[in-house]
């Protein structure tokens, strides 16, 4: 057994059109494609509602969960130092905006998304300031103890038992069942 590699020759772009036999396309296989082949649709710059939200979702969230940490039990960002919350807001920013991703389009929308958070961060701040100032003069005001309730079928699982009604057990307001809101008359059905 030789341990010189054995290559094959190498052909040119003109040699293999050369050696490549051209197949003839009749008139009517071009106009039957050129009559069902779609147009291809224009590109278009929208902004990623959904895809904004999850982040805008995950942020608050954490933040939520790292204040309550910070103060060992439920507790509004109102009731913190505004530098404290905005200096955790702009961690979890970072965190965001280390998202993989080389396209510098895909690079110049995240950083729109994360500078649009930003500031609604700051004016989610100051709404929970504003509604905690109602309830200075009571001896404790109310905090949030449940941050979300589920409601609705899972996603892509509509084949639940009886026995999966509450998605979680340690959250007994939260159901599978649709959230109906009673409108005069008319009901609408959130799931």
């Amino acid at each position: 057994m030789s341990n010189e590699l054995e290559t094959a020759p190498v052909s040119t772009p003109e040699e293999e059109t050369a050696q490549t036999p051209e197949t003839p396309v009749s008139e009517t296989e071009v106009e039957k494609t050129a009559t069902t082949a779609k147009p291809a649709t224009e590109p278009e710059l929208a902004v990623d509602y959904r895809g904004r939200g999850q982040m805008l979702h995950w942020l608050l969230s954490t933040a939520h969960r790292r204040l309550n940490e910070l103060a060992g039990g439920p507790t509004s960002p109102g009731s913190h130092d505004q530098q404290r919350f905005m200096e955790i807001v702009q961690s979890l920013v970072e965190q965001l905006r280390a998202v993989p991703g080389d396209r510098p389009l895909d690079r110049g929308l995240l950083e729109i998304d994360v500078r649009t958070i930003l500031a609604w961060t700051a004016d989610y701040y100051h709404q929970h300031a504003e509604y905690d100032s109602q309830w200075r003069s009571w001896n404790a005001p109310p905090r949030p103890s449940h941050f979300e309730v589920s409601f609705g079928p899972r996603r892509g699982d509509d084949q639940l038992g009886e026995a999966q009604r509450v998605p979680d057990e340690s959250d007994p307001l939260s159901t599978l069942d649709p959230f109906e809101l009673d409108c005069g008359g008319e009901t609408i059905r959130f799931a």
